[in-house]
């Protein structure tokens, strides 16, 4: 069971589109072109969460420099450190 304050409902329409309740996007400080992550928890609850970056756009401008032999050994293993960070800390973050 899952506990908290009901905030909005949303109805999924064709291709997946969901209309975000005006409070629901108000908590989340969110407006048209922002985007959000999904986050599931170790409990298996999805969170939402507005991100401050888009990280399809960011993962592709990685592999661009990759791709060019732009990025140093070192730049390479502050990525990969910095996302085993994040990883390990979502867990504890979202649940």
């Amino acid at each position: 069971m899952i506990r908290g304050k009901v905030i909005g409902d949303s109805r999924i329409l064709k291709r997946g589109m969901v209309t975000i309740p005006v409070k629901v996007r108000e908590k989340l400080r969110v407006k048209e072109g922002d985007f959000l992550t999904y986050i599931e928890t170790s409990n298996g609850q999805i969170r939402i969460i507005k991100s401050e970056f888009d990280i399809d756009e960011m993962v592709k401008q990685i592999e661009q420099l990759r791709k060019k032999n732009l990025l140093s050994i070192d730049e390479k293993v502050d990525i990969r450190k910095s996302f085993e960070n994040f990883m390990r800390n979502l867990p504890d973050k979202y649940d």
